[in-house]
Parts: C-alpha cells; structure tokens; sequence
C-alpha cells in the first residue's frame, strides 16, 4: 500500500507550542490518499484490524485493551482510557485517559486507476 499525506490551509498558531486550546478547528487538515492492488486486503484491513480495533496489540492476560490508534483511531465520544505496556512486551501495565481525537473524518472516496499495463494495451 503506497500512501501519501498532504496538509491543506494555513495555520496561525504555532503548531508544536504545547496550547491545546489555540489550535484550529476548523480549515486546516490533512489530505490522505493511499493506493492499493487490493483495497480489502490493503487499506480496509489497516484500518479495521490496527487502527480501529481497541485490542491491538494484544497484551498480556488481565492487562485490559490497549485502545484506538491516538492518532487515526475512529471511536465514539468520549474516547475509552488507553492501556499500555510499560515495556515493549512486558507485563506491567500503565493506564491512561485518553488523549482528544487527533484526527476527525470528514469524508471518503474509493476512485479506480487502472495500471499502467492497461492503458498500455488500449
């Protein structure tokens, strides 16, 4: 899966200062396109089995859900609290409240490119 972001807008805030409460709500964003030989197999996969699956990774008997991907995780409101390892596969546990959504869907498109051996064949 070939994919590629693209911001859009302009910002006024300075984006790394650490505010919550100065950055934009609205008119700025990311643009996100991914091409894929197998759209079920590749992009929907991703997203259901990674990003929005809130047992992924799985972790240790007992240790709770890990939760949504913090930044592209779809979920409802109010986003669960995030559970994690203290250590990449360890056993204890830190627990969290979960960060505001980072990313907001505002829409979706599947579009169709044939290759380059098709059009070749034209």
């Amino acid at each position: 899966m070939a994919r590629r972001g693209q911001t859009y807008g302009v910002r006024t805030d300075q984006p790394n200062d650490g505010r919550i409460e100065n950055k934009p709500s609205k008119d700025v964003g990311l643009l996100f396109m991914a091409f894929n030989a197998d759209i079920a197999q590749q992009f929907e996969f991703a997203q259901s089995t990674w990003a929005n699956n809130p047992g992924f990774p799985r972790v240790p008997p007992g240790a709770g859900a890990p939760g949504l991907d913090l930044v592209i995780g779809q979920s409802p409101t109010p986003r669960p609290d995030i559970h994690c390892p203290v250590a990449w596969g360890g056993s204890t546990i830190s627990t969290t409240t979960a960060t505001p959504q980072a990313v907001t869907m505002k829409g979706g498109e599947y579009f169709f490119m044939p290759s380059l051996a098709f059009l070749r064949s034209l």
